[in-house]
């Protein structure tokens, strides 16, 4: 299918314990329809890393529930095996499309894997597991520095992705930036584009509202819209995908510069890039 211009790459971002296979499903098959390239990063918290250097950092460890220190060297080993499965998973739930694709591991600041991203990827945001600490907040921040930055986001409901329906653009008309990028995927997985309507600063309830009116209480395929459309604050996106049950595509403010080539590693170490 035709690519929608201008975006070529749909990134994950993974830590220890937080790779979700439904997750990797639904960015596979939003990779499929739209014909992008896949990337897989799998990200070591620096400063997770920095606490075995500090002396009186301590972690409760099973089964004895007793604290000790940080050991360093298991720690390294613990993060060579969950980087080691997520590639795995990665590469199971993809090769089967035959999309072109990559995994990495950098290390760095989990926020500042943003800033290697270049303006033509669409960051995958999905529900971060619940369980260990070191998992949860390196998804977690990674997953909170999107929403409030300037990237293009593919917010995923904690539900599977619905399998056909029209592609819902929430803008005010034809002059809104996601108006064309909304044609185009719509026309790219053959399906209705409908606009829906929105008054400006509705809470995420009457957000919901507007959607069950403009689309008679069906369910779209994915929902495109501007960032600041409407108003509308990080927790009505969040809730709009979980509400509808269907994927969420914010494309990137007006303005933002794309990476020059070769500077994708200026805010993040890289190791290990393999196909």
């Amino acid at each position: 299918m035709a690519r929608p211009s201008p975006y070529r790459r749909a990134v994950l971002a993974m830590g220890p314990g937080a790779v979700d296979r439904q997750t990797l499903r639904e960015m596979v098959e939003f990779a499929r329809l739209l014909d992008l390239e896949m990337l897989g990063l799998f990200v070591e918290d620096e400063t997770m890393l920095g606490l075995a250097d500090l002396p009186f950092a301590r972690e409760l460890r099973l089964p004895d529930h007793a604290w000790h220190r940080f050991d360093a060297g298991r720690m390294a080993a613990e993060l060579d095996a969950a980087a080691a499965e997520a590639r795995r998973l990665f590469e199971q739930e993809s090769a089967a499309h035959g999309l072109p694709r990559r995994f990495e591991i950098r290390r760095g600041d989990p926020a500042a894997v943003l800033g290697t991203l270049a303006a033509t990827d669409i960051l995958v945001v999905g529900e971060p597991e619940s369980g260990a600490g070191m998992a949860t907040t390196t998804i977690t921040r990674v997953r909170r520095a999107a929403l409030q930055s300037s990237a293009t986001i593919l917010i995923l409901p904690p539900v599977a992705m619905v399998g056909s329906g029209p592609v819902a653009l929430l803008a005010a008309g034809t002059s809104d930036p996601a108006f064309a990028l909304a044609s185009h995927v719509a026309a790219a997985v053959g399906e209705e584009l409908v606009m829906v309507a929105s008054p400006g600063d509705v809470s995420p309830a009457e957000l919901v509202a507007c959607f069950d009116r403009d689309l008679h209480r069906g369910h779209e395929r994915l929902v495109v819209m501007a960032r600041g459309a409407s108003g509308l604050s990080e927790e009505a996106m969040l809730k709009l995908a979980a509400a509808r049950c269907v994927p969420v595509l914010v494309i990137e403010a007006p303005g933002r510069k794309e990476t020059p080539p070769g500077n994708d590693t200026a805010s993040a170490g890289r190791r290990n890039p393999s196909r």
